[in-house]
């Protein structure tokens, strides 16, 4: 009698998708669903996270799902683009690989190869990708984080942000920059910081696009 196909779960990640246009985790749920008709799998659940990025340690929720479901014994496979894709961190990267270790799971990549937990062989390969995909992550930051330097060392704004008081071609935006000067004028004479932010700030706590009413200036002895 033939044994039953193996359950399969695909994860899907997408660093930044601002306009929620669903394009990238689209497609890498095609190639996942691909490459597990041709395996003869049976796919059992998807785990989507859209525009969620690859930097810091906040959870994600699907991720979390994925891997209780792991140790609760529903996955025997688990598929992903690449391994970026599903580390985001080293304590992720760690978390993954020690749970399909645990419970008999299969690593698999629709552009990469299948990676066997269950062996020391596989989970050689699996800290190598988990290396050389954080050590991506790293580079990047630093080039990203250097080009900035040098746009702020020119005068330039940070790429990606308006300079508020002008436009993106440079215009002034006059209400814009009288609220600068006064923000200015207030601290140098003596306004906290506080008041000032206080004074940014509407009752609901929403940022007040008008000219503020900022405190006075202070007065000497």
């Amino acid at each position: 009698m033939p044994s039953a196909p193996r359950r399969a779960a695909i994860y899907l990640r997408i660093s930044q998708d601002r306009e929620d246009t669903r394009l990238g985790v689209d497609r890498h749920r095609e190639d996942a669903e691909a490459l597990i008709a041709a395996r003869r799998w049976s796919l059992v659940e998807i785990y989507e996270e859209n525009d969620i990025s690859g930097k810091g340690h906040k959870r994600r929720p699907a991720f979390e799902r994925l891997l209780t479901d792991i140790e609760h014994g529903l996955i025997d496979v688990v598929v992903a683009q690449e391994w970026p894709r599903l580390e985001r961190n080293r304590s992720d990267g760690v978390r993954v690989i020690e749970a399909a270790q645990r419970h008999h799971v299969l690593l698999t990549f629709a552009k990469g190869s299948d990676i066997d937990c269950m062996t020391a062989a596989g989970r050689l390969s699996a800290d190598m990708f988990s290396a050389i995909a954080r050590n991506e992550i790293e580079v990047k930051a630093e080039r990203q984080s250097r080009a900035q330097r040098q746009r702020a060392q020119q005068g330039r704004p940070p790429k990606g942000v308006r300079p508020l008081g002008f436009t993106t071609n440079g215009d002034v935006i006059e209400h814009e920059a009288e609220a600068v000067r006064k923000i200015y004028a207030s601290f140098a004479s003596g306004a906290s910081l506080r008041a000032i932010a206080a004074a940014l700030s509407g009752a609901d706590g929403e940022d007040v696009p008008e000219v503020p009413t900022l405190p006075p200036p202070t007065t000497g002895p």
